[in-house]
């Protein structure tokens, strides 16, 4: 049996009962297609207690364990009010009865857990004690951004331990896998490749509000993309006030997070530019919801500054919409090469120019059909479930 650890899910997908973040759709999408070969009891989900009901209702024919019990989640909580972050003392208890539940729960003293995977690993995920584990690693960027601060050693250490002792390392793209080689030298046998399965699924209309349905009327450009600086954003809104004159097309911007001063900043932009009834900002919105943007989008711009994989672009095309992309760190591998791209990420200028460009002529439908088939060929979830099979040692059920 292959524990699956879900406690990167957050309290916000929890509360929803919704999977909104691009590592919550990758597990999804793993999980369904080892549902739809009817492997449900080759595996176990572990969960935190305030994923409970999403777990239950998102991912239903797989038994699931809680692993966090009621006392340390009320510490937690107290502490987090108090503006302190969870002491030593209470992190041990919490690991040691996650021991205690895995150990004495009905469900795993039938069937031995051979080891965990972990969809999600980075410093902010620390590996289960005593079980060895298969790591997905979608980037190093927490990694590379606090190996010089004392206050996150401790969790930079648990990272390199795990990086260091896990079973396998897989990387959700190549750029990922040679950053992993490279920062811990470990050997290449030990990591492998595995791109994010990417398809679109059901879309929903989302609630027309006024804003919502004067971006849908007008006809949108779309970015889907999380608020934070590294996603860069504030760029294509330079780039988008600066053609708005020349266009009728409205920006839409969609994040399953947002940082809250940089979330700030963008809204006074637009403000201060005068283009905030141009310009809709969503937050975690439902998954189907973002499915009926990217399928009615006019064009699709992504800046970000660092990606591990690149889900949005990849998602975009498939749908058939023209993509305009950076070329920072894995994005042109993600999307093959295919779309159009720019080389400075801040540069508004040219940003702005292509866009014009794009959106004066575009691509044929022909086109954007051979893209979309090449990618959805390259990302299909049936390949990259053989290779996680082969991995977890499952017998790779032919006849699904």
């Amino acid at each position: 049996m292959v524990a699956v650890d879900l406690r990167f899910l957050s309290e916000m997908e929890g509360k929803k009962e919704e999977c909104l973040s691009s590592f919550s759709i990758y597990t999804a999408e793993l999980l369904d297609e080892f549902k739809r070969r009817k492997l449900t009891d080759n595996f176990v989900l572990l969960v935190p207690r305030h994923a409970k009901k999403l777990a239950q209702k998102r991912f239903s024919g797989f038994r699931n364990i809680c692993v966090e019990c009621a006392f340390t989640v009320v510490v937690k909580r107290i502490l987090k009010k108090l503006g302190l972050k969870s002491l030593p003392f209470i992190c041990t208890i919490e690991r040691f009865c996650m021991k205690c539940i895995l150990k004495w729960n009905t469900v795993t003293t039938r069937s031995q857990i051979a080891f965990v995977w972990m969809p999600v690993f980075t410093p902010e995920h620390r590996c289960i004690d005593d079980y060895e584990a298969v790591l997905t690693v979608h980037d190093l960027m927490i990694w590379m951004n606090n190996r010089e601060n004392a206050d996150n050693l401790s969790s930079l250490k648990h990272f390199k331990k795990g990086i260091l002792e896990g079973k396998k390392i897989v990387a959700v793209s190549s750029f990922t896998a040679n950053k992993v080689l490279e920062e811990f030298h470990i050997s290449a046998e030990k990591v492998v490749t595995i791109p994010e399965p990417v398809s679109v699924g059901t879309m929903r209309m989302p609630a027309l509000n006024d804003e919502i349905r004067r971006a849908i009327d007008k006809g949108f450009i779309l970015s889907v993309n999380g608020f934070g600086c590294h996603k860069n954003t504030i760029t294509l809104l330079k780039a988008f006030r600066s053609v708005s004159d020349k266009i009728d097309l409205s920006l839409v911007c969609i994040g399953a997070w947002a940082e809250a001063d940089y979330f700030r900043m963008l809204q006074d932009y637009c403000k201060e530019k005068e283009i905030e009834k141009r310009v809709l900002f969503l937050k975690g919105i439902p998954n189907e919801e973002k499915n009926y943007f990217l399928c009615h989008a006019h064009l699709f711009v992504t800046t970000s500054l660092k990606e591990g994989f690149g889900r949005g672009p990849v998602e975009a095309a498939i749908c058939g919409i023209p993509v305009i992309s950076s070329k920072s760190d894995s994005l042109f591998e993600a999307t093959q090469g295919l779309v159009h791209y720019y080389e400075d990420p801040n540069d508004e200028r040219v940003l702005a120019e292509i866009i014009m460009d794009v959106l004066n002529n575009p691509d044929s439908a022909e086109e954007l059909q051979a893209i979309s088939n090449e990618l959805s060929d390259c990302y299909d979830v049936g390949k990259c479930a053989d290779q996680f099979l082969d991995i977890f040692g499952i017998r790779n059920v032919q006849n699904y």
